[in-house]
This record gives C-alpha cells, structure tokens and sequence, in this order.
C-alpha cells in the first residue's frame, strides 16, 4: 500500500508505467516461449484436427496429360477472346476520338460563324451610334 500512494498520479506518468508494464509482459511472455523452443516442445493447430488417409484414386499420367491439353485450350480460347474484346476496344476509341473532333470541329465552325455575326452586328450598332447627334 505505501509504494502505491507514492506513485504519481499524472496521465503522463501513468502512461509511461502502463507502457513499460506492458512491454516487461511481453518480453516475459517471449522469454516462456523461447524456453518452450529450447525444451522441444511442439505446437499444435488445437482447432484443426489433422487426419492423414491413403489415397482413394490415383491419376495417371495420360489424365494428367488430358487435363493439361483441356486447359491449354481452355487458355488460349480466353486469349482469343480477350484479343478480341482489346481490338474492339481501340476500334471503339478511334471511334469515340474522331466523333469528339468531328464535333469540336462543328463547335469551332460555330464559334466563328457567331463571331463573325458579332462583328457585323456590332458594326451596324457603331454606324446608328454614329448617325445619332
């Protein structure tokens, strides 16, 4: 009970006991289980229980083979595809890149063909402008 109340009590003192406590416990603990290494002890996975059994079919070399053929074609018809679906994409993006210049270049015929308006629009306002006393 003395060395108690002769503890601080300030948050930062308390946290600095709580960390030293915590890392002395871990190294104990890491100190037990080293021991444990030492005297041969061996961990088991408790929640998985391990049941070895022969066995009930083996494959033969040429299933192995047949599996390896059926796969590879498996394979390249997947690459086949995903060439395909690659080709389409680029097609689809020339596409969609000449429809955005094909349209920006319209915008642009727009926008000069109203400038153009402005301009006279706004030299028929300076001559009225003019014509005023």
């Amino acid at each position: 009970m003395n060395l108690l109340a002769q503890l601080p009590l300030d948050p930062q003192h308390l946290a600095w006991f709580l960390a030293v406590l915590f890392f002395l416990v871990a190294g104990v603990n890491q100190l037990l289980h080293l021991a444990d290494r030492w005297r041969g002890r061996k961990y088991e996975i408790a929640p998985q229980p391990l049941i070895v059994q022969p066995a009930q079919e083996w494959v033969s070399r040429s299933e192995c083979h047949h599996l390896r053929l059926t796969l590879a074609s498996r394979l390249e018809a997947a690459e086949a595809g995903l060439a395909e679906l690659r080709a389409q994409l680029a097609a689809d993006r020339q596409t969609l890149l000449e429809a955005g210049e094909e349209r920006a270049r319209r915008l642009h015929q727009r926008m000069d063909a109203l400038g153009l308006k402005l301009s006279e629009e706004l030299g028929v306002l300076r001559g009225e402008l003019k014509r005023i006393p």
